[in-house]
């Protein structure tokens, strides 16, 4: 019985030997297939972080080369994080100056109660928001846009960009389109536009100038527009001289000035008619090597009513009655 048993109990170890032995086997020849499919994974795996690699020196490059300020905040306005550029000379020269510190720290109360605004409406909408505010840097005037996006929950980016050049390029655009190039007076759109805006009982009385350069096209036409230019300048800033900044001032033609004065009555009018004159006289007594001549005409609304047309009418008419009386006199 006893060799019956081992007899039994040395077939079945054969049994599993000769099963583990072709699991082997199978395992062998599956070796091959599988090195191969791992080789296949890693050298994909190494393909990906090779393009990772790459995005993240790309990403680098770019942030490197925009000349833009970016910022990290957290919902309560602190400075998480920050990229600086060389040429902005913003930030202190130290390590990490900003970070930790509150917008509260670093800028005037109202821009920083606007920045906490967008911030807030930042993260509560997951929508852009642009912030654009005047901030001195060096004892320099300078103008920054800022385009705050959300990050995640706690915190947000803001890309600052110096709007500098921009800003001034159109405040000198505005100007242009407001003033006379040649004399630096208002133009006659912006004229216009004044009188329009005039039109209310609570500016009356209104006067309103109308002067003209006698003998310009004369003057243009013997000596050279340059002369004539020159002249017009000397007309602009006598007219200047003889009225005060907050007065309407303008160039609205060829050799034609207008003048707007709110709240002037006929007695004042006739003041400044007068101080026209001495300074014209003024000018001419200093033998300059040509003559100014400017005929005036002025109008005076009501203390009810400023038709502003009918007004500049008015002046204009007095303008040429002057005009044509002085030629009469010179003949």
């Amino acid at each position: 019985m006893l060799l019956k048993h081992y007899t039994i109990a040395i077939k079945i170890s054969e049994t599993k030997l000769k099963q583990n032995n072709i699991q082997l086997t199978n395992t062998n020849r599956e070796l091959p297939a599988t090195e191969e499919k791992l080789r296949k994974q890693l050298a994909e795996s190494l393909q990906q972080q090779n393009v990772i690699n790459e995005q993240n020196q790309y990403l680098l490059i770019l942030l490197t080369a925009i000349p833009d300020l970016i910022f990290h905040f957290d919902k309560n306005g602190l400075f998480v994080d920050y990229k600086a550029t060389n040429n902005m000379k913003l930030l202190p020269n130290s390590v990490n100056p900003l970070i930790g510190k509150s917008v509260y720290d670093l800028l005037p109360l109202p821009l920083a109660e606007d920045t906490i605004e967008s911030i807030a409406k930042v993260l509560a909408t997951n929508e852009r928001e642009v912030l654009e505010y005047h901030l001195p840097i060096n004892n320099q005037d300078q103008y920054w846009e800022a385009r705050l996006v959300k990050l995640n929950n706690n915190q947000v980016m803001a890309i600052v960009r110096d709007t500098t050049q921009r800003s001034q390029l159109l405040e000198e655009l505005h100007y242009l389109s407001l003033h006379d190039h040649l004399t630096g007076l208002y133009n006659r759109a912006y004229f216009e536009q004044q009188m329009q805006q005039l039109y209310y009982t609570e500016n009356a009385p209104i006067t309103l100038f109308i002067c003209d350069l006698d003998g310009l096209k004369i003057i243009n036409d013997t000596f050279g527009h340059q002369f004539g230019d020159q002249l017009l300048k000397v007309a602009a800033t006598t007219l200047s001289g003889v009225f005060n900044k907050h007065d309407i001032i303008a160039r609205i033609g060829g050799d034609e000035f207008a003048i707007l004065l709110p709240n002037t009555a006929s007695h004042e009018a006739q003041a400044a008619y007068q101080r026209i004159r001495a300074a014209e006289s003024e000018y001419n007594a200093q033998k300059n090597p040509i003559v100014l001549n400017i005929s005036i005409g002025f109008a005076v609304s009501s203390q009810y009513s400023s038709n502003m047309n009918e007004l500049f009418l008015e002046a204009d008419n007095n303008m040429y009655k002057e005009k044509n009386n002085r030629k009469s006199q010179y003949q």
